[in-house]
């Protein structure tokens, strides 16, 4: 099991730096540390998985589940059966518990996902910009060793094939519900060929919110799921006109019109609610894999782009989380192939930059040394940097520190450990003065790790057409960086 990354074990004898990393912050992370909030940096590498050598190249299952919380799964502690099926798979799998996106919009996480690349060097982070031509994918890599390879993408969305999503893809494939998707696949494995393995990238959007422009509430499961965590939830969530239009629209955007704690936790009924749906249909998807013996050498990731807000912090409802851990972490399930199964739950920080690697390390592929993550099967490395990232903005996590910098020279520090909900009470000045220069200190160590990044540069495509900026922005995107 990987080491805790969030602990209070401040012995000067485990402090560990990097190289590049300057003394002085190394020494403020210790005297931080041992004033009782964490050790910071440095410690035990995880003990992961180690790889052994399969008899075949194993088929790989990748899943995104746009807009899911992990505390929102019974495997990450929710009290809520929300998750049956998926808590199933997690109980022969690893599950990271410390996962985080790359950032919180779904264009640019799920290029990351797809590329293995931090934002910052695939650059397609505006709603005008497309990966450029050429550019390493997994999709492409899986192909060239004679992977048939599928991707199945809700629409309208963020994974349009103008954006380079469609790169590699054997099928690049569009559905707007789980139920179509579903189709689409069944449709697909009748066609099949058997003597190849199979690369499936499957990403639903039904957890997300509904459509400003369709009345009802501001998330629309099947209304046979809509009473499952709460009675009348459909209609408490749609209480003084919050179906609406107008109104949805107001609340995602903004806190001018109350929401009462009633119809706050009608709207979060109903989220669930699409959880569970979603979770019943992939267990028919795993059934059907299963029946037709595509499971037995399979590699199965379960993650999704980011999470969701639910009005905790701030009263408006949108904004996926934004920077906030409510946004940035996210579940992310790894189940290995029969053969070497195990189950683990694993502490380790990680991020969607480990996916390429991890499904390259066990198909037996090389990796593209360009790739700054690692494989989630084998002993993750100690003390690695890992960052979100935006064209102006950045996120820079030296556990149990967390710098927010979404102003130019205007950084947030804050302590995960002794702070989990990011508020920053009670600070001092003194403590105020120090954690502005210890956020500079770890921005600076962020600049030397960063510095020489492999960047393919992202090609610029021709503005969204006026149907789907339309659809867009119905669902609450602007284009900006909250999206």
């Amino acid at each position: 099991m990987g080491r805790a990354p969030l602990t209070s074990d401040c012995a000067p004898g485990r402090l560990r730096s990097r190289p590049g990393v300057p003394v002085a912050l190394a020494l403020l992370l210790l005297a931080s540390g041992c004033a009782g909030e964490g050790e910071g940096p440095g410690g035990a590498a995880s003990s992961g998985a180690t790889r052994p050598e399969l008899d075949a190249p194993p088929n790989v299952v990748l899943i995104s589940l746009d807009t899911l919380r992990p505390d929102h799964m019974g495997t990450y502690g929710y009290e809520r059966d929300t998750t049956p099926f998926l808590d199933e798979l997690a109980a022969q799998a690893l599950v990271f518990e410390h996962a985080r996106t790359t950032w919180t919009w779904t264009l640019i996480a799920h290029m990351s996902m797809l590329t293995g690349l931090y934002p910052a060097q695939h650059q397609v982070w505006s709603e005008t910009a497309s990966l450029a031509e050429g550019t390493w994918t997994l999709a492409a890599r899986l192909a060239e060793v004679g992977y048939e390879t599928w991707g199945f993408y809700h629409t309208p969305a963020w994974l349009e094939p103008s954006f380079g999503f469609e790169q590699g893809f054997e099928r690049y494939v569009p559905h707007h519900s789980v139920d179509e998707a579903m189709g689409h696949i069944e449709e697909a494995l009748v066609e099949k060929r058997e003597e190849d393995p199979l690369f499936l990238f499957l990403h639903l959007f039904d957890i997300h919110n509904a459509p400003f422009t369709e009345v009802g509430p501001l998330y629309m499961p099947p209304r046979e799921y809509a009473d499952r965590f709460a009675l009348g939830a459909w209609d408490a969530a749609c209480a003084n006109e919050l179906d609406r239009p107008k109104n949805k629209q107001r609340i995602w955007e903004s806190a001018d019109i109350p929401v009462s704690a009633e119809q706050r936790d009608a709207i979060e009924a109903l989220y669930d609610a699409c959880i569970l749906h979603v979770d019943d249909r992939l267990r028919e998807l795993f059934g059907s894999l299963e029946r037709r013996g595509l499971m037995e050498n399979t590699l199965v990731i379960v993650t999704s782009d980011h999470g969701e807000g639910l009005a905790e912090r701030w009263k408006k409802f949108g904004g996926h989380g934004g920077a906030f851990e409510e946004g940035m972490r996210v579940p992310l399930i790894v189940q290995l192939p029969r053969a070497m199964r195990r189950a683990e739950r694993i502490s380790d920080p990680v991020s969607h930059t480990d996916i390429a690697p991890t499904v390259l390390d066990l198909c037996g592929i090389p990796r593209d040394e360009r790739l700054r993550g690692a494989s989630l099967a084998r002993e993750l490395p100690d003390d690695r940097p890992f960052f979100a990232q935006h064209e102006d903005r950045r996120v820079v996590y030296r556990l149990p520190w967390k710098v927010m910098e979404l102003q130019k020279g205007r950084p947030s520090i804050y302590n995960l450990e002794s702070d989990p909900g990011e508020v920053r009470r009670g600070l001092t000045a003194k403590d105020k003065r120090q954690r502005t220069y210890l956020a500079e200190r770890i921005l600076e160590w962020a600049d030397e790790e960063t510095a020489g990044w492999f960047t393919p540069g992202a090609a610029v495509v021709q503005e969204l057409d006026a149907d789907h900026a339309a659809n867009m922005q119905a669902l609450g995107y602007g284009g900006g960086a909250d999206d």
